[in-house]
C-alpha cells in the first residue's frame, strides 16, 4: 500500500512546476472554450492552480480534444469542460489536508484532529481510492445534473440511459464515432444476456464481471476520483456545492462487485458507500462524462 501511495504522489508531483510556461496554442483554446461555454464552466490550469494551491507545468497540459462544434453541443446540454490531473483520492486528501474549507471536511469519515480516517472507513485501502483514474492529465466534459430517468434506477437501467443519451443527444446529428460506436454495440449485444442472468439469479459473479467490463461504463461513467475532484473544484472556484442531498453511482466496484457511489457533499464531507448492480436507490443517480 505504501508503494502505491508513493507512486500516486509521484504522478501528482510530475505535473507540478515552479516555473510553468504558458503554451500559446492551449491558452488560445482555453479562451475560445470560455467564450463558447462561459468562464464558470471551464476549469483549466489557472483555475486548478488557484483551487488546489499548486503549479501546473503547461508544457504537460494536452490540447483540448473537442472541436468548437462539440463544445457548443456540450454547452447546450448543460455540460462543463474540465482539465483532470492524475490525483488519487488519497493524494487529493493529503494535498488538501482533509479539508475543503477552514472546518469543512473532504471526507465524512476523516478525523481532522487525528489527521487519519476513522476505523469505520472501509474504503481508504481500495484500489480506486489509492490510484488515479488516469496516469496523465486529460480534458473531459461532464455535467452537474443527473441524466434524466437515472435517479432511483439500478445500474443497468442507468447504463441504458447513457446509451440513449449518446445516441439521441450527444451525437444525434451525426454518426456515432469510435470508441462510442463499439461501446454501444457491445452493450446492445450483452444487455439481454446480463438481464437474463440477473433475472434468473445465475452466475452472479460472472454477471458483475461482465457489467464491470462494459466499455460504455468505463468510458462514460466518471470514477469516484473524477466525480469528487470535479465537485471539489466547483465548490472551491464557484463557491457552489453540488450533490449535497444525492449520490453519484460511479464506474468503480469493490472486490465483491458492489458498485461505489459518492455524494452528500456538505460541511461534514463526502459520504461513500456501495450498492448491488440490480438495486435502485431513490437518492442515487448517474452522470455522464466524455473524456480523452
Amino acid at each position: 500500500m505504501k508503494a502505491t501511495v508513493f507512486v500516486a504522489l509521484l504522478l501528482a508531483a510530475s505535473i507540478m512546476s515552479k516555473g510553468a510556461l504558458q503554451n500559446p496554442q492551449i491558452f488560445n483554446q482555453i479562451n475560445e472554450a470560455k467564450t463558447i461555454m462561459g468562464a464558470k464552466d471551464v476549469y483549466g490550469p489557472q483555475e486548478i492552480e488557484k483551487a488546489l494551491g499548486i503549479k501546473i507545468d503547461s508544457n504537460l497540459v494536452p490540447p483540448i480534444p473537442f472541436s468548437v462544434e462539440e463544445l457548443r453541443k456540450a454547452n447546450s446540454l448543460g455540460m462543463y469542460l474540465i482539465l483532470r490531473i492524475p490525483l488519487s483520492l488519497d493524494s487529493l486528501n493529503k494535498l488538501l489536508q482533509g479539508r475543503v474549507g477552514k472546518e469543512d471536511r473532504l471526507f465524512y469519515k476523516f478525523d481532522l484532529k487525528d489527521r487519519a480516517f476513522k476505523k469505520s472507513a472501509w474504503y481508504p485501502e481500495e484500489d480506486w481510492f489509492q490510484n488515479p483514474d488516469c496516469p496523465k492529465m486529460y480534458w473531459a466534459l461532464n455535467s452537474n445534473l443527473f441524466l434524466a430517468g437515472t435517479k432511483n434506477s439500478n445500474y443497468l437501467v442507468q447504463t441504458e440511459k447513457i446509451s440513449s443519451f449518446l445516441k439521441d443527444k450527444v451525437f444525434a446529428d451525426k454518426p456515432l464515432p469510435e470508441p462510442y460506436l463499439s461501446a454501444i454495440a457491445e452493450w446492445d449485444s450483452l444487455r439481454p444476456i446480463i438481464k437474463e442472468m440477473m433475472f434468473e439469479g445465475k452466475c452472479e459473479n460472472l454477471c458483475d464481471s461482465l457489467v464491470s467490463a462494459l466499455k460504455i461504463n468505463r468510458l462514460c461513467r466518471p470514477s469516484p476520483a473524477a466525480t469528487i475532484y470535479d465537485v471539489v473544484l466547483n465548490y472551491k472556484i464557484n463557491k457552489k456545492r453540488t450533490f449535497t442531498q444525492a449520490y453519484v453511482l460511479t464506474n468503480a466496484h469493490d472486490s465483491k462487485g458492489l458498485r461505489i457511489f459518492v455524494g452528500y457533499f456538505d460541511a461534514l464531507g463526502f459520504q461513500i458507500d456501495k450498492i448491488s448492480t440490480e438495486e435502485p436507490d431513490e437518492e442515487t443517480g448517474c452522470l455522464i462524462h466524455l473524456g480523452f
